[in-house]
């Protein structure tokens, strides 16, 4: 219990991590931007939020880190479930599903890291 706080208390002190996001479906030319801001917890643990082009309001997003791998649920699309690699840049390639309904449309997720301030 007290080594998860102390992740908790980690990763709330460090500056959280803002992404340019694209998403957009498979085999079609246009996409949805939007921009990822997220904490790194010691433990693996990722929270954050997500905010789309049209600046409406950040929704929650959480996923999990494992080495290289990424793991995001994000609340757009039907909450898309992203499996990425994180570049050595910061950057996150990937790709994403729908977590709910009855689509199997496979979207190419990238985040590029904006520079930290």
């Amino acid at each position: 219990m007290v080594s998860m706080v102390l992740s908790l208390l980690v990763a709330i002190s460090q500056p959280p991590a803002t992404y340019n996001v694209y998403i957009r479906p498979r085999f079609e030319a246009f996409g949805y931007a939007g921009t990822l801001t997220l904490r790194f917890a010691g433990n693996g643990i990722i929270n954050g939020t997500y905010r789309d082009a049209n600046g409406a309001i950040p929704q929650s997003v959480q996923g999990s880190i494992k080495g290289s791998t990424i793991y995001l649920d994000l609340p757009t699309l039907g909450r898309l479930h992203v499996t990425g690699h994180v570049e050595p840049n910061g950057d996150i390639d990937g790709f994403g599903s729908p977590l709910s309904g009855s689509s199997t449309t496979l979207y190419i997720f990238t985040a590029s890291r904006e520079p930290a301030t």
